[in-house]
């Protein structure tokens, strides 16, 4: 296991993106919430997925990633 995956592996993402200052809403096995990359309060397109420990934003940005 490389070193980035021993860390992922320890690092509850819905954890960090909470402690970052976005409130996630529990959705089925995911989590959504309003992008902070980009200014939306109309429509929560942001998305954590714990499973895979990734997220995406489905809005104006649609970027996506990992903890890092």
């Amino acid at each position: 296991m490389s070193t980035l995956d021993e860390i992922k592996s320890k690092i509850d993402i819905v954890d960090l993106v909470s402690e970052a200052g976005v409130k996630l809403r529990h959705a089925g096995k995911n989590y959504t919430g309003f992008c902070p990359f980009h200014d939306n309060k109309k429509t929560p397109a942001f998305v954590v997925w714990p499973e895979t420990g990734t997220w995406r934003c489905f809005g104006q940005c649609n970027e996506g990633g990992d903890i890092f």
